[in-house]
């Protein structure tokens, strides 16, 4: 751990911190030495290192890491010197570094990029299970991953074979089993996971898959479609706010309704931007504050805020001014007496939170288990965090 002048840290660590630190096929031995020789003579050993902590506090895995990513599926992607590998969760150095990029684990696979720009995936033990062609690379999901080609986007299969053509401009994951979303042109479609193109007229949007549904819009309206593409919600609202909690608001002519159910909502006047933020309750913007409803449209807390995120693990991150951040409850209560200068959402029943001494850690109530004095820390995900310390 480090403790350090109060005033300096303060100052270094609300500077940046709401980005997260980026993470970082056959041809000539030429080619590929004259690449390497170009990324060494960029690279700078950093000043701090990255190691990992357990929830009592104690450094288990030693600080000496130029960058990481969290652990998944027991594995974390390091940065030992320049280059990527992977350490389980006892420190071990399973896959020696000897890549410019590493990506997490899903699946049992893992993204990685050579030193020409080419990526592959490998397995648990570093074997290629592709070879290195593809220019881009996104995470398995129920048994399909995007991949980039010259001629586009495609899909591999588990054993690296490209079953769906590389023909798209863009794809996205399989989010269900069974289907998942494609741009050929401008015009979205869904596939199935062989490949075959379902029935059904092309969209002129599609948007991501929350909370157990798409949204559409046909004619400069919007509609809902299940899982398997259909239309549930005709496309005939001005807006509609999805949500991760799987509650849709629907909007058409200042009239409110909830969706699944469609029973009607009413808000208060002024009202505009509501979204289902998990807990029984709507977040609502009046102008450019914030205030909570329930699913009626009582008012919980009224526009006093900023900022309040999704309800995670039952608690809401919330801004009510500059340097003035805490979580709501349910009942519109905040769960600490006092604020913070900068806090974030709760994740596996902890939130990091900053004080003038650094980075720190409570519970969900609200008692500090990490004392705030790290300069860099980042959420406990499987019983571990990252943190960044001084390089000795």
């Amino acid at each position: 751990m480090i403790k350090n002048s109060a005033n300096l840290w303060f100052i270094i660590l609300l500077v940046g911190l709401f980005s997260c630190a980026q993470d970082n096929g056959d041809t000539s031995d030429q080619d590929e030495v004259g690449r390497e020789e170009a990324y060494w003579e960029d690279y700078e050993t950093p000043s701090m290192l990255w190691g990992w902590i357990n929830r009592e506090n104690r450094l288990v895995i030693p600080a000496e890491y130029d960058d990481a990513r969290d652990f998944s599926e027991g594995l974390a992607a390091v940065n030992y010197k320049g280059k990527w590998g992977y350490v389980d969760t006892l420190g071990n150095r399973v896959i020696p570094p000897r890549f410019a990029e590493a990506r997490s684990f899903h699946e049992g696979f893992a993204a990685v990029k050579n030193f020409e720009g080419k990526m592959a995936f490998i397995d648990r033990t570093g074997h290629p299970i592709t070879d290195f062609s593809y220019l881009g690379l996104r995470s398995f999901l129920h048994g399909r991953a995007p991949a980039k080609l010259e001629s586009g986007w495609g899909y591999l299969n588990s054993s690296g074979k490209l079953v769906v053509p590389a023909r798209y401009s863009a794809v996205w994951p399989f989010h269900t089993k069974k289907i998942a979303r494609v741009k050929l042109g401008e015009k979205y479609k869904f596939i199935h996971r062989d490949g075959t193109v379902l029935k059904g007229p092309q969209r002129e949007k599609i948007t991501p898959f929350s909370g157990g549904y798409y949204r559409y819009s046909a004619g400069g309206k919007w509609g809902v479609l299940d899982t398997f593409g259909q239309v549930i919600v005709a496309a005939a609202y001005d807006h509609i706010t999805p949500s991760e909690k799987g509650i849709y608001v629907l909007e058409k002519g200042g009239d409110y309704s909830l969706f699944p159910g469609k029973h009607p909502l009413s808000v208060p006047a002024n009202t505009s931007q509501v979204k289902y933020v998990g807990e029984g309750r709507l977040r609502f913007y009046e102008g450019d504050s914030v205030g909570l409803l329930d699913t009626l449209g009582n008012l919980i807390v009224g526009p006093s805020f900023t900022q309040i995120n999704l309800f995670s693990d039952g608690l809401a991150l919330c801004d009510r001014s500059e340097e003035a951040w805490n979580w709501l409850k349910p009942d519109g209560s905040r769960l600490t007496p006092i604020d913070f200068p900068l806090a974030w959402d709760f994740y596996e029943g902890t939130a990091r939170m900053i004080t003038q001494e650094g980075i720190g850690v409570i519970d969900t109530l609200g008692r500090v288990l990490i004392p705030p004095s790290f300069y860099e820390l980042r959420d406990f995900k499987g019983g571990l965090a990252r943190v960044q310390l001084a390089r000795e």
